[in-house]
């Protein structure tokens, strides 16, 4: 009777063999002209300031690396089988000095054998020839007989390190001439600065909510004493402590820091998108320190420098509530020109009233000459 078992080939091997390091080749040119495309687009959106795009791009060219690492390998294994053919077809059971070559090819065509065709022929061969109890103590225990750099390579999903990723920003700009510095990267994912308008370039809330709806962490000017509350109000008091250190002035402005503790409200300000102090909550941790001015524009925040594509904002959703924050701002002269504290607006649902002064009484008007009394009689006829 005739048997379906399949039985091993030495020809049809050593064909497949020679196939494989030819397509090898040709996959190995393909890729690396294909890397070289993407390293010319991360270096345009270097250029054009896109380093979030770019970092996606690089991540996505270390992945073909380590492709393209595997798939040198896996040629020189092929490639020392050739060399080595005899003993693959004179010797029933595996020898030590083809084994890692079997066992890796073995793997591959297992788990590439769809999408290289000569890995699948060469897997079946195998598996004729050492058995089919063998070839899958190699696949279940994959980690004992083959390279380990060449287990992670073909199996790995992990997300390459950051610091890998920088690593090859920093060449691909050197390579093509771009100025580049790392930024350092937003905590997590999509808790990066708001989007910005691609038609007029402006900063973009979430949809229907309007501008400067957020809280932002405000800037803060000189030490002032904080407002009185008026008369039988109960303020708040603040859970956190403020810290003030004054900077000196220079050309107008007057640089300072300070430091405030995120409460379950945030800091209770508001900000424009390019980070300039709109308001401030009464309360809250900026109101309670009694430093805060509209008009102060925040330069850092716990060192990371702000700007219109990095608000405050961006920064300071990551941190958690009870957390301390110190806020680089800056405050020009014409701010404030009495040196002090300006008075803060209160942000409540409803516009502020300033206080009421008590109305002076009205001055007594001077008396008419003669002269001015007939002139005014005259105008009064002639409107009549």
């Amino acid at each position: 009777m005739f048997s379906s078992k399949p039985k091993y080939s030495a020809d049809k091997t050593k064909v497949h063999l020679k196939m494989l390091c030819n397509r090898f080749q040709l996959l190995t040119q393909k890729k690396a002209n294909l890397a070289k495309q993407q390293k010319r687009q991360v270096a345009t959106l270097l250029r054009d300031d896109k380093e979030q795009n770019a970092r996606i791009l690089v991540e996505h060219i270390i992945r073909e690396d380590y492709t393209l690492e595997s798939y040198g390998i896996l040629r020189q294994y092929a490639e020392m089988l050739l060399a080595r053919l005899e003993v693959v077809n004179s010797e029933d059971h595996l020898k030590p000095e083809i084994a890692e070559a079997v066992c890796a090819l073995l793997y591959a065509g297992w788990l590439y054998g769809s999408e290289i065709p000569e890995l699948k022929v060469l897997h079946a061969q195998f598996t004729a020839k050492y058995g089919k109890e063998y070839a899958q103590e190699v696949i279940e225990n994959k980690e004992k007989y083959l390279n380990h750099r060449l287990v992670r390579m073909l199996t790995s999903t992990q997300v390459p390190d950051p610091s890998v990723v920088e690593l090859y920003l920093t060449e691909i700009a050197k390579a093509y001439g771009v100025d580049f510095t790392p930024k350092p990267p937003p905590g997590a994912f999509g808790a990066a600065p708001d989007p910005i308008s691609s038609t007029i370039g402006i900063a973009l809330p979430l949809p229907g909510m309007p501008v400067n709806s957020a809280e932002p962490v405000a800037p803060q000017p000189a030490p002032a004493a904080p407002a009185r509350p008026a008369a039988g109000v109960a303020l708040p008091v603040a859970s956190a402590s403020c810290a003030l250190a004054q900077g000196t002035s220079s050309g107008g402005a007057v640089p300072f820091t300070v430091t405030l503790t995120k409460g379950i409200a945030g800091f209770g300000m508001n900000l424009t998108p390019d980070n300039v102090v709109v308001a401030i909550k009464p309360g809250s941790e900026a109101a309670a320190c009694g430093l805060i001015q509209p008009g102060d524009r925040v330069l850092h925040l716990n060192g990371h420098a702000v700007s219109v594509d990095e608000p405050v904002k961006s920064f300071a959703i990551d941190l958690a509530d009870g957390a301390a924050a110190t806020f680089s701002l800056v405050r020009h002269a014409d701010t404030d020109s009495a040196g002090g504290a300006a008075h803060i607006p209160v942000v409540d649902g409803s516009p502020a009233t300033p206080p009421q002064q008590p109305a002076a009484p009205a001055a007594a008007p001077p008396p008419l000459s003669a002269d001015d009394d007939l002139a005014r009689r005259l105008a009064d006829l002639k409107r009549g």
